[in-house]
């Protein structure tokens, strides 16, 4: 880590050197962003060791099923790359375990409650060896990738299927056995502000996933009065139409397309509002049953920076959400979020070193702002398009959607920044009519185990608004 900092500062000399207004405009852009980012990093410090690689749901565990399920074959080379890959989840596992015994050596190991949830995860995605949803995804991409034949597909079937058992499998229960070791050397789950040096790390945190250097005390100002300002907006549309409410259930429901569907009408309805972006393609799957209680209700994922392909939007049919809801998720995912925004990136051929150097706040951001038009275009498509009714239902709807991001935005910093326990948490959200244990519980335990992650979202979609 002190390795790192003085990398970081050495760099961060080296990049000041340079003349700023001899520069062309898209050099400056990317020399700002690389000043920033070994700025923040070297902040970092020794409080590296609060770093948490592991968890439920945003965790690498849980992540790299889904990334190795989608690397891309291009090539015969692609193909060796991604099975050699595979091999090397064991020591790789290993590694984050080390780290993990260091934190429990320093204290700072995670609580057992967050250790149950991981562990639920790693028994779930290594449950049916027979069954698991990397073979099917490996036979899927040997037959699109077209250049082997039926013997040599069976073949490498075969190989993969001993590599997932042999190596993959393994790899999971050795991290399950090494962390059930760790259990109880972590403290009842509790925020940053606990830990030495955990405010600090707190606000590096919130530096490079928000890339906002705003003080703690001006973004909490911030969200209060977006706060207000929702609440009242949702004021006045119940003050002209008392029946809103009792009529909205019937309005987030209503949108009968599926989500193939709904892609296909977003470039079309957005037309008005954002340039168009001709011949994209994409593809929809959907989220493994062994994958559905762990992942995010969508997901897309960044094509390789040479290919430009393939798009891919995953969908997560575990939790029932409205018709509504989804419309939105599928913007925030797919036009005019996170697939429009990356393709319109490439193709205004930056350098290569600024799809490393990135702000996940203004990727999160971008994607979150642009959720409120999906909204509004989710109207036309109701049976009473055009009216007032259909008009401000929606609004009412996006508006209860962004009070909530705030609400978990202010709870993140009272958490992390703070030191709120559960019990204040659960005062604050009573103050919204949130009262049930359970859900409560579920929100304070999730924002514990990912700080910083719903500001990734709503400060940066503030940021744009």
């Amino acid at each position: 880590s002190s390795e790192t900092t003085r990398l970081c500062n050495e760099y961060e000399n080296l990049l000041r050197s340079f003349s700023y207004s001899r520069l062309s405009r898209d050099n400056q852009l990317a020399l700002d962003m690389l000043l920033l980012y070994f700025h923040t990093r070297a902040s970092l410090g020794e409080n590296y060791i609060l770093e948490e690689p592991l968890g439920p749901s945003l965790g690498i565990q849980a992540q790299l099923p889904v990334l190795l399920g989608e690397y891309a074959f291009h090539s015969t080379r692609d193909l060796s790359d991604y099975l050699k890959l595979l091999g090397t989840i064991r020591p790789y596992f290993h590694s984050i375990l080390q780290f993990e015994e260091k934190k429990s050596q320093a204290g700072l190991f995670m609580s057992d409650a967050t250790l149950d949830r991981i562990l639920t995860q790693c028994r779930s995605f290594i449950r049916d060896p027979n069954s698991n949803y990397m073979d099917e995804l490996f036979a899927q991409r040997l037959k699109t990738f077209g250049k082997l034949t039926e013997k040599e597909q069976n073949h490498l079937l075969t190989f993969h299927h001993q590599l997932i058992t042999k190596q993959v499998i393994p790899a999971y229960q050795e991290l399950i056995d090494g962390l059930e070791k760790l259990r109880g050397t972590g403290k009842t789950s509790r925020g940053l502000a606990y830990f030495p040096g955990g405010r600090e790390y707190y606000q590096y945190l919130l530096r490079i996933q928000t890339g906002s250097y705003v003080p703690v005390k001006q973004i909490e100002q911030r969200l209060s009065t977006q706060l207000m300002n929702d609440y009242e907006q949702i004021r006045s549309l119940i003050r002209t139409d008392s029946s809103l409410i009792s009529s909205l259930s019937r309005y987030t429901d209503t949108i009968t397309l599926t989500p193939a569907q709904m892609l296909e009408k977003l470039p079309a309805l957005m037309a008005k509002d954002f340039p168009a972006l001709n011949n994209v393609s994409y593809e929809i799957r959907y989220v493994h049953p062994s994958m559905k209680k762990f992942l995010s209700p969508a997901f897309y994922l960044t094509p390789p920076i040479d290919t430009q392909t393939p798009n891919v939007i995953y969908i997560n049919q575990s939790d029932r959400t409205s018709s509504l809801e989804l419309f939105g998720t599928l913007a925030h995912e797919g036009f005019p979020g996170h697939l429009y925004q990356t393709v319109s990136f490439a193709r205004s051929t930056p350098s290569s070193i600024r799809y490393l150097i990135t702000s996940p706040g203004y990727i999160e951001g971008w994607a979150t702002y642009v959720e409120s038009y999906a909204y509004q275009y989710a109207a036309s498509l109701m049976p009473d398009a055009g009216s007032e009714t259909a008009s401000a239902a929606v609004t009412l709807a996006w508006l209860n959607r962004s009070m909530n991001l705030c609400i978990y935005s202010l709870i993140d910093l009272g958490i992390h920044y703070s030191g709120w326990d559960q019990a204040r948490t659960a005062a604050f959200l009573k103050a919204f009519g949130i009262t049930n244990t359970s859900t409560v519980s579920e929100i304070f335990q999730y924002i514990v185990e990912t700080p910083g992650n719903y500001l990734k979202y709503y400060l940066g979609y503030l940021n744009f608004l």
